[in-house]
């Protein structure tokens, strides 16, 4: 998900010596974020097995951009299921739901597998913004852990204050952030 660690440096107002740490900590701090919202936030190919239901739709378990043809196999060989053409299927507006256009799907455990693209190609603002925070909190937190001073409960980073709790983890305002970005659950 994250921006340049350039972007992350100019935010905090360091210099490039900062720049491995700042990038293990943005990394950290996507992985806390894509695990809070049961999704990838940043562009990534997945592989999806479903069951059929026998039903007209399908639910994917995180928005997608876009699939490619879906595969049907009892068998779950998947090399030799059928493909399906793009005239039998469609992926509805909410990147959720696919639809079956010309019949049900068919009924089975893990039978359909669907390849999509998930994520934001171009990651929102306040999910950038959120990052940047979030490393600034960390950075400072490890700072503070290197010279014993941790019972700082607040401090201002380029005029942003932040207010550090003893728990680990992402802050509340970036989960206040996060919480329009969650998979919904059914």
């Amino acid at each position: 998900m994250h921006s340049a660690v350039s972007t992350i440096r100019a935010f905090l107002d360091l210099t490039a010596a900062e720049d491995t740490i700042l990038e293990t900590l943005a990394d950290q701090v996507e992985q806390l974020a894509e695990n809070y919202c049961g999704r990838k936030l940043a562009t990534a190919s997945r592989t999806v097995y479903l069951d059929g239901n026998a039903e007209e739709y399908l639910f994917l378990p995180e928005p997608a951009e876009s699939i490619l043809a879906p595969r049907v196999d009892s068998g779950r060989d998947f090399e030799s299921g059928d493909a399906l053409d793009s005239d039998e299927y469609a992926l509805e507006d909410d990147g959720v739901r696919v639809r079956r256009l010309d019949s049900t799907w068919t009924q089975g455990d893990r039978n359909i597998r669907i390849i999509c693209t998930v994520g934001f190609a171009t990651i929102p603002d306040d999910l950038l913004l959120m990052e940047n925070m979030e490393v600034g909190r960390w950075y400072q937190r490890m700072k503070e852990a290197q010279t014993g001073d941790i019972n700082l409960d607040a401090q201002t980073i380029r005029g942003w204050a932040m207010t550090f709790s003893k728990r680990e983890g992402l802050s509340d305002e970036s989960k206040d952030t996060l919480k329009y970005y969650k998979v919904a659950s059914l």
